[in-house]
C-alpha cells in the first residue's frame, strides 16, 4: 500500500515494521481459520475441527527481513482446499466415503471398532453393517473424488491489506515519528 511504501522510504530499519506486520497477519489468518471452524460442516454432522487442526495450528510467522515477512500454513490439507484437485487412496484400491454421521465420526473403515462388522455385499460398492434384520450402508467405495477449490479457504488478502495491516503500518509510523 502507499503507507507501506512511504514507511519504507522514511525508515532506515524496516525489519521491526515487517515483524509487526507479519505477526498481525499470522494472528488474522489464525482468526480466519478459527472462524471457519465455528461454522457447521456441509452435512451438519458432528465437527472434527478441521480448520483449527489443519489451519490455525499450522499457521506461523516463519521469516522476517527488512523487505518482507512470511507467514506459512504448513498443511497439505489446507493447500488442497485452496487449489482443489483429485483425492486418491493412499492405501488400498478405493476411498471409503462415509454415508452417515456415525461412519464420519469413526473415520476410516480401518478404525471401525463397533460390535457390528463391516462387510461388502456382493456386487456393490458399499461397506455395510447388519442391525437386526436391516442392512445399513456406512461407506461407499470410489476410486477417487475431485475436490473443488474453496474460495473461502484463505482470508481475503485485499481486505486484510486495506484493513488491519494498513492500520498496523500507520500506527507504527506514528509511533516512529513521535
Amino acid at each position: 500500500t502507499r503507507t507501506l511504501k512511504t514507511a519504507g522510504k522514511m525508515l532506515d530499519n524496516t525489519r521491526p515494521l515487517m515483524a509487526d506486520l507479519g505477526k498481525t497477519l499470522e494472528v488474522e489468518v489464525r482468526g480466519h481459520f478459527r472462524e471457519r471452524n465455528r461454522q457447521p460442516n456441509k452435512k451438519g454432522w458432528p465437527k472434527k475441527n478441521f480448520w483449527e487442526r489443519e489451519g490455525a495450528q499450522n499457521t506461523a510467522l516463519t521469516s522476517v527481513t527488512a523487505a518482507q515477512a512470511t507467514v506459512s500454513i504448513a498443511s497439505p490439507a489446507i493447500a488442497h482446499k485452496v487449489k482443489g484437485g483429485p483425492i486418491k487412496p493412499k492405501r488400498g484400491k478405493a476411498l471409503a466415503i462415509p454415508l452417515n454421521a456415525e461412519a464420519y465420526m469413526v473415520g476410516s473403515p480401518r478404525e471401525w471398532d463397533k460390535p457390528e462388522k463391516l462387510f461388502r455385499p456382493r456386487n456393490t460398492r458399499i461397506l455395510a453393517v447388519t442391525r437386526g434384520e436391516e442392512l445399513k450402508a456406512m461407506y461407499v467405495l470410489v476410486k477417487q473424488v475431485h475436490q473443488d477449490p474453496d474460495p473461502r479457504a484463505l482470508p481475503d488478502m485485499e481486505k486484510l491489506s486495506k484493513g488491519k495491516l494498513n492500520e498496523r503500518a500507520e500506527a507504527y509510523l506514528v509511533k516512529a515519528f513521535l
